[in-house]
């Protein structure tokens, strides 16, 4: 088996971070009946990815913090420090 109950993994579609709730037993890499349940950390949502497809929807441990919110966030933290007069009547 590829990933087992426990295990962190990442939702490649939508960037989640998720662990592993179950793995379906199987023999084989394409076989159809065989399951992966995920549950999202962040919402709690739950999805089963067949094993068949795991390859290119889930990748093992967490995402990186990127993207646009984080991008953001970092921009703040570097803004430059304005002195009290210069919040109150505008940088000049």
């Amino acid at each position: 088996m590829k990933y087992k109950k426990g295990d962190k993994v990442t939702l490649i579609d939508i960037n989640a971070p998720c662990v592993v709730e179950h793995a379906t037993p199987y023999h084989e890499d394409g076989d159809q009946f065989a399951n992966v349940y995920l549950q999202n950390i962040v919402n709690k949502a739950r999805y089963v990815i067949p094993v068949a497809i795991q390859d290119k929807v889930i990748q093992g441990g967490h995402p990186a913090k990127t993207g646009p919110i984080h991008a953001q966030v970092d921009a703040e933290k570097q803004a430059p420090k304005l002195t009290l007069f210069q919040k109150v009547f505008g940088k000049k």
